[in-house]
């Protein structure tokens, strides 16, 4: 498994914006799939949901921004970013 998979995963997803994460959370949670996970293994697919749940962790149970703004899209790369380089 490529961490860089996972990645572009939670990235792609992220970029559909708070309501469509939180859908496809959900989606996951029931064992069905968002469709940037059809080729995933279920291993790959929980390390996805554990990501997304992780970054909308920050925005709690409402999120500001509406519709389809690339909102965890831009925590996200702070995250992948930012935070490992503080570390470095």
């Amino acid at each position: 498994m490529q961490r860089t998979k996972i990645d572009a995963c939670v990235e792609a997803i992220c970029n559909k914006g708070c309501q469509e994460v939180r859908q496809d959370i959900s989606l996951l949670e029931q064992g069905d799939n968002p469709p940037e996970l059809k080729n995933f293994t279920n291993e790959e697919r929980m390390k996805v949901l554990t990501e997304l749940k992780t970054i909308m962790a920050v925005y709690g149970d409402t999120c500001r921004i509406y519709n389809k703004a690339p909102v965890c899209g831009s925590f996200f790369t702070y995250r992948f970013t930012t935070i490992p380089n503080l570390i470095n």
